[in-house]
């Protein structure tokens, strides 16, 4: 008597997909998606805030420079926001974020100084990206950099 080999190949496929697919949901329930929010509608009308202030700072011209420096397991960023005329944006409040694009765990808010200068440490190698924000009157100018360490 001969034993055909086909019905151990469509069980074995069917175990795989069925230990494939465990796995994945094992993976969804430990690592949980942080994008969603408990109120969506709350946060639509902050989005949509958000997005009048930046068009009244794009409206005015605004710029924001930002330039880093390496310093070992770190860099030194120096921001300076200007009007459309180039001159200091005066009275404008200037924040950084730190943000690992490609892993979770690592933004994290970045003081800054009076004068523009921040030190902002980039714990693991790669690449990272600095949210930097210019804020006065109402208007908010955001810009994204990217830094490779």
């Amino acid at each position: 008597m001969r034993t055909e080999p086909w019905p151990w190949f469509v069980i074995g496929s069917l175990a795989t997909t069925i230990v494939v697919c465990l796995g994945f949901a094992h993976l969804a329930q430990v690592h949980p998606d942080p994008l969603v929010v408990d109120d969506a509608y709350t946060a639509g009308l902050a989005w949509n805030d958000a997005q009048k202030a930046r068009e009244r700072a794009d409206a005015a011209g605004w710029q924001l420079d930002l330039s880093a420096v390496p310093e070992g397991d770190a860099v030194r960023v120096t921001l300076a926001a200007r009007d459309a005329a180039g001159e200091p944006l005066r009275g404008a409040r200037l924040s950084l974020r730190r943000v690992r694009p490609t892993e979770g765990g690592y933004d994290a808010d970045v003081p800054v100084d009076g004068d523009g200068v921040a030190r902002v440490p980039l714990p693991r190698p790669g690449r990272w990206h600095l949210l930097a924000t210019a804020e006065r009157d109402g208007a908010v100018l955001e810009r994204v950099f990217r830094v490779d360490r």
